[in-house]
């Protein structure tokens, strides 16, 4: 009885120190955002999906894993103390993540329960469509004449194209370079067709310029395309791309937050190393 008291008033503190804000209110409403990223640790761990990961993807999963467990388990001491009436998860991708533990891609369920916890589904081509979310773009121009374009598979098409030597598998990935050097064409008539966008907005008297967003398979990838736009030698329109000492253009976002561009650097050709947030960026 004495220990469940003493776990009782341990859950206490905890909801007190957490909920400052809310003071000692109790029945709580829970919305979790970005709910793909906070579930309950799978029983047994994926062996089989794990085995075909790398340093890096080892490494974030753990991260990725400490964060989703840190945060359930705060939600079982919260409702322990005060009371959590409602959790509401919200995602845009509702199904478990690779390295979770469980069969990726299956949708997100209460754990012990057959059913997905969906309730409700605004699907991503009903976002796009209602203008909600970035548009997707696919490097699809071509005059080979091929049934399907070179680009249209790019991963694919970069990693078949690279040398023996430099491809990509199941325990190496090519270097960021190699990468690059194939996308060349690729990321050119991506920043060709954001250009013609970017004209459109300006003639119609849109106030907000195109942005092209470069979704990178991982942080190497995004430092090397970041070098090769950001200070002009990719030679990726660079009046619209370069930074300049007084204008930053191109910025680069990893899971840390925002990169600031470093000009005492810029002949290294080399961003920050010092991450800043996009909440503290935006108020400078």
């Amino acid at each position: 009885m004495l220990r469940e008291l003493g776990v009782r008033l341990g859950e206490e503190a905890f909801a007190a120190r957490v909920l400052q804000r809310f003071g000692s209110k109790r029945n709580l409403l829970v919305l979790n955002d970005e709910a793909h990223h906070a579930y309950r640790p799978a029983p047994f761990e994926d062996e089989k999906a794990t085995a075909e990961m790398d340093a890096e993807e080892k490494r974030r999963l753990k991260q990725e894993k400490e964060a989703a467990t840190v945060w359930i388990s705060g939600l079982d001491r919260i409702n322990a103390a005060r009371g959590i009436n409602f959790c509401m998860d919200l995602s845009a991708t509702p199904f478990y993540i690779r390295g979770s533990g469980y069969t990726e891609g299956l949708p997100l369920r209460t754990h012990g329960v057959r059913a997905p916890w969906l309730a409700s589904d605004f699907g991503l081509v009903d976002a796009i469509e209602s203008g909600i979310v970035k548009i997707p773009r696919m490097p699809v121009e071509a005059n080979s004449g091929r049934p399907v374009p070179e680009y249209f598979a790019l991963w694919q098409w970069i990693n078949e194209n690279l040398p023996a030597g430099e491809r990509a598998t199941a325990r190496r990935k090519p270097k960021p370079e190699a990468v690059l050097r194939q996308a060349d064409g690729a990321l050119k008539q991506l920043a060709g067709e954001w250009k013609a966008s970017l004209e459109a907005y300006q003639k119609s008297g849109v106030p907000v310029p195109a942005c092209m967003i470069a979704v990178c398979d991982n942080t190497d990838i995004a430092e090397v395309l970041f070098d090769y736009l950001a200070t002009g030698k990719g030679n990726v329109f660079p009046d619209l791309l370069k930074n300049e000492d007084e204008q930053e253009r191109t910025i680069r976002i990893d899971s840390n937050g925002w990169r600031r561009w470093s000009p005492e650097r810029r002949a290294a050709g080399r961003s920050s190393g010092q991450p800043r947030t996009c909440a503290e960026r935006s108020t400078r």
